[in-house]
């Protein structure tokens, strides 16, 4: 499973947005189309913080879409590759 289902997995099992994930996409807008407020979008990063052995700056909600989430989850899980492995 790549990070983007395991995050969209996630997403959809949250009990205050609890969507099909098959709908999501990249432009999924948290608030605008999930109706995610910032606890909801609290609570998932901390679950995802949790998944993923990664930490957010202080929660500052870096992101809007499912799309923004991926590439945000990815940069920390890149940032914490040793630097060989990321030259490879």
């Amino acid at each position: 499973m790549t990070t983007a289902d395991r995050i969209k997995q996630i997403v959809s099992r949250h009990p205050d947005i609890r969507v099909n994930v098959a709908t999501l996409r990249d432009d999924t807008h948290f608030h605008d189309h999930l109706g995610a407020d910032d606890l909801v979008r609290l609570d998932l990063s901390m679950e995802i913080e949790e998944e993923f052995s990664i930490l957010f700056d202080d929660h500052n909600f870096e992101f809007n879409t499912v799309g923004e989430l991926i590439a945000l989850v990815e940069q920390k899980l890149d940032d914490k590759l040793p630097r060989a492995v990321r030259v490879a």
